[in-house]
């Protein structure tokens, strides 16, 4: 199939009131359109065993909820001077842990008015095929604005989000021109001895949501001295039906077996392993821990990981960290921006 070179010819623009009106009626269209939705989400699982019918719901009902109401994206975009028209074109290239990661990007680079074209992961093609269709029905003035390609030509500023290992290629590769280049990162929960079972209940959300893939998910827990463990496993029980899903029951038996080859000292039950390290990189199905004994140790072994960290947990805000509540972790705003970078505002220097 012939791809259409850019800026294309003959494009009607969107101003910034249509971009809104395109994007809560794309809501609109995916809140009750249920045999589109219904068939994306079939489709999406055949590619992708990770996407369950659960994992996809939920991500379309926080996009809907989240980014795609005309309040948000109005009081998002009042922050910044939209254009009126662009003749840029911006590539991103889209992540494909959890289902719609890169939904942000696309929107930042709409709103923004830039013509769009996508690279996106082939675990995450089917969803983000629907999402553009569901825009393009909303507002067929979109046209050719926004692609997704099989190559990344012509373009005048790259958002690319991959692997520590790909950010080094991306780094040099598109050195040449404006960019965004995202690394892994994880997030981290605290948990100190003023907090109940009741405050941190909805932390298992934080942990298992869509499997524990995506980079806002917890991969590690800080506690205070004097908390129990146990408290950890007595609120992460409710989620225990995560075994019962053949990816995550694979990954924790391997992981299982590899740490008590090891004779590391663990504690688990049937559904996570729960290690005691202070790396924060953990394995799928396991969940890192680390006592600490004040305030100021935390605030600075933060500080030092800021680089690697996506976002932090608690019940009370920590340090200069944006707040996040516990169970909001894959709940962000708008202006929630992946690694703390202004997506919006690089776009409109460019």
């Amino acid at each position: 199939m012939a791809r259409l070179l850019y800026p294309p010819t003959n494009q009607k623009e969107v101003n910034p009131k249509e971009r809104i009106a395109c994007l809560v009626k794309t809501g609109e269209i995916i809140t009750n359109d249920l045999a589109l939705r219904e068939n994306a989400k079939q489709q999406a699982k055949l590619y992708n065993p990770w996407f369950t019918a659960k994992y996809v719901d939920q991500a379309l009902d926080t996009l809907v909820h989240y980014y795609l109401s005309e309040e948000a994206l109005t009081d998002w975009m009042a922050n910044y001077e939209m254009s009126e028209h662009s003749s840029k074109t911006v590539g991103l290239i889209l992540a494909g842990n959890i289902p719609l990661v890169g939904v942000h990007d696309i929107i930042s680079s709409f709103v923004s008015g830039h013509y769009t074209i996508i690279k996106p992961s082939s675990k995450d093609r089917v969803l983000v095929d629907y999402f553009l269709s569901c825009m393009k029905s909303a507002n067929a003035k979109i046209g050719d604005r926004i692609q997704v390609v099989d190559q990344l030509k012509n373009y005048d500023a790259i958002i690319a989000t991959g692997s520590d290992n790909a950010s080094g290629y991306f780094e040099k590769y598109f050195a040449h021109v404006p960019h965004i280049i995202r690394k892994h990162r994880s997030a981290v929960a605290v948990v100190t001895m003023e907090d109940t079972a009741d405050d941190i209940d909805l932390i298992g959300r934080d942990v298992f949501d869509y499997f524990g893939l995506g980079c806002r998910n917890v991969a590690k827990v800080y506690l205070e001295d004097g908390v129990d463990v146990d408290l950890l496993f007595g609120v992460l029980y409710q989620h225990k039906e995560v075994i019962h899903h053949h990816k995550y029951k694979n990954n924790f038996d391997y992981s299982s077996a590899l740490y008590l080859m090891n004779n590391e000292d663990i504690l688990t039950n049937d559904f996570i392993i729960l290690r005691k390290d202070k790396s924060l990189d953990s394995r799928i199905a396991c969940l890192h821990y680390e006592f600490y004994s004040d305030q100021d140790y935390l605030i600075k072994d933060l500080q030092n990981r800021r680089e690697t960290i996506q976002c932090v947990i608690s019940a009370k805000p920590i340090g200069d960290w944006p707040h996040v509540s516990f169970g909001a972790a894959q709940c962000p705003k708008l202006d929630d921006y992946a690694d703390g970078v202004d997506t919006l505002a690089f776009l409109q220097k460019i």
